[in-house]
């Protein structure tokens, strides 16, 4: 699903909600999504660590000496590492994806349905994360026609998995 639809994580069974505007319930997928740049600044303060610990042992030092180099890139890269944490949940976005294996095709009433879950803990006070995005992914039996056009008037995306990945719902 990561690189189907997008997501640098996702994490399954997550719950949500637990108060009496949202009661505690738990969504199938919570995919995340972050800014690349972030991604590529933490891949870059891993390389920079691992050669300021190559340089410390490798590169002889003069006796009293502290080495400057290895010390210097070791404090990029705690610091990179830092900023590309907070980077990332600064940036962070949150998706709601619903798996409907259903012996139907999913109707505009699941659809609505979802979207009022979701909208209970959009609104609720004590969830934890609150998502950007709703999809809805069915299996073989797809959507009725009209469950995706109230699908898309509510913003929850239709997609349809197949053998090789997903698609969208038309």
């Amino acid at each position: 699903m990561r690189s189907h639809l997008g997501y640098q994580a996702s994490e399954t069974n997550v719950p949500v909600g637990n108060d009496s505007v949202a009661p505690r319930s738990v969504v199938g997928v919570r995919g995340e999504t972050y800014g690349a740049a972030w991604r590529r600044l933490r891949s870059l303060a891993f390389i920079a660590f691992a050669v300021a610990v190559v340089l410390r042992n490798v590169a002889p030092a003069v006796d009293g000496e502290a080495p400057i180099a290895p010390n210097v890139l070791m404090g990029f890269a705690i610091v990179a590492y830092l900023v590309a944490q907070i980077g990332r949940v600064k940036t962070r976005e949150y998706s709601w994806v619903e798996f409907k294996e259903l012996s139907r095709p999913v109707s505009r009433r699941d659809i609505v349905t979802l979207n009022d879950a979701m909208e209970k803990m959009r609104a609720s006070a004590a969830a934890k994360w609150k998502p950007a995005r709703v999809l809805v992914v069915t299996g073989p039996n797809g959507f009725e026609s009209d469950a995706v056009a109230i699908a898309r008037t509510l913003g929850v995306e239709c997609h349809r998995r197949t053998d090789s990945g997903f698609e969208q719902a038309t």
